[in-house]
């Protein structure tokens, strides 16, 4: 910044200005890790908020994203839940291919915001069933012809 006056001396003179490109954020799971079902409906739901002054608020109008790590073919987009800073996807297990486990990066950003990643563990499991006889025994014939 420059002062300057006909008959008087020029002054010159800094001013530091500090600008804050994000705001600190958290991004967290309701669950980490979920026990699912073939055919079972299940809803992701995670918090994202800023940490930057107490207490803490919710972060709302968040772009929020979700991916299958190993298989990125699977993704989507969770959407508020009506409450702010809580977002959700409701899911159905048949998307998942093998009986397996799978894990969730979940990528919440927002203009102003640092970005943050989550990672849900889905454990996907086989329905309990039972294989019995009708007949406890069963008794075989054989001829020769």
């Amino acid at each position: 910044m420059t002062a300057s006056k006909p008959g008087f001396i020029t002054r010159i003179t800094t001013i530091l200005l500090e600008l804050k490109l994000k705001e600190e954020s958290s991004l967290t799971a309701k669950n980490d890790e979920l026990d699912i079902y073939r055919e079972a409906n299940i809803t992701l739901e995670v918090y994202y908020e800023s940490v930057y002054q107490i207490p803490h608020l919710g972060i709302a109008g968040a772009n929020v994203t979700f991916s299958v790590i190993d298989f990125p073919a699977i993704n989507g987009s969770l959407i508020s839940n009506g409450t702010i800073g809580w977002y959700k996807c409701n899911l159905n297990s048949s998307i998942f291919i093998n009986i397996e486990n799978y894990e969730l990066k979940v990528t919440a950003s927002k203009l102003g915001y640092v970005t943050r990643t989550t990672t849900i563990l889905l454990e996907l499991k086989f329905k309990e069933s039972n294989l019995a006889a009708k007949k406890g025994e069963l008794d075989v014939l054989w001829e020769a012809n």
